[in-house]
């Protein structure tokens, strides 16, 4: 008799959270975005880079196409021998030295990524940092919509949600399952409820 009331009542649980989260992921969609203001802020855009995965000359690339008056993308790596390098040197040459600066950063810890924006951080020449992983491709408004709430002096930190797309194998389709089935609900769950105060990635 025990172990089908547990059942139920795990059952039941579920579907409370479920309805929670759909209504979370209603109301968050359903808000108007912070619009830009008349002065926007000249951004530094950090990608650490490694290796090569597929379809990252186009994720890099949607970050060189920004409908964003002032800008910069910088590039790091850890090893001077990274296939990633030849990449952002092609981008490079389309879109200039100025636009696109590439670095092979030293290691300051055990964690290469953390090296990377470490150094990435020191060489940026605008105060207002935006971090975008190598697998992420984004829209041409991109900047502006994670730059636009900064407007708020009681803002420091943005962060945004993220989908899996053109999933190429099983791997990659389970892995876009879950962030579609698991991690979205979660995070619009722990945002309207727990008041989230650190940035997803």
């Amino acid at each position: 008799m025990i172990a089908p009331l547990i059942l139920l009542i795990l059952t039941l649980v579920s579907w409370i959270y479920w309805l929670v989260a759909c209504w979370c992921a209603h109301t968050f969609f359903a808000e108007p975005q912070p619009a830009p203001g008349e002065e926007l802020p000249a951004v530094s855009l950090l990608k650490p880079m490694r290796g090569v995965d597929p379809g990252m000359y186009e994720n890099l690339r949607s970050h060189l196409t920004q409908g964003y008056p002032t800008y910069e993308v910088l590039v790091g790596v850890t090893d001077p021998r990274d296939p990633a390098l030849e990449l952002a040197r092609q981008l490079q040459r389309e879109f200039g030295a100025n636009r696109v600066r590439i670095f092979v950063a030293p290691r300051v810890g055990a964690n290469d990524k953390v090296s990377v924006l470490c150094h990435l951080a020191q060489q940026a020449a605008y105060d207002t940092l935006v971090v975008s992983d190598s697998d992420m491709r984004v829209t041409d408004d991109f900047i502006a919509r994670m730059v636009a709430p900064l407007r708020d002096p009681e803002v420091g930190l943005v962060t945004c949600l993220y989908r899996g797309e053109q999933a190429e194998n099983l791997t990659a389709v389970l892995e876009a399952l879950y962030i579609g089935t698991a991690f979205l609900p979660s995070a619009l769950v722990a945002r309207r409820y727990l008041r989230m105060r650190f940035a997803l990635g």
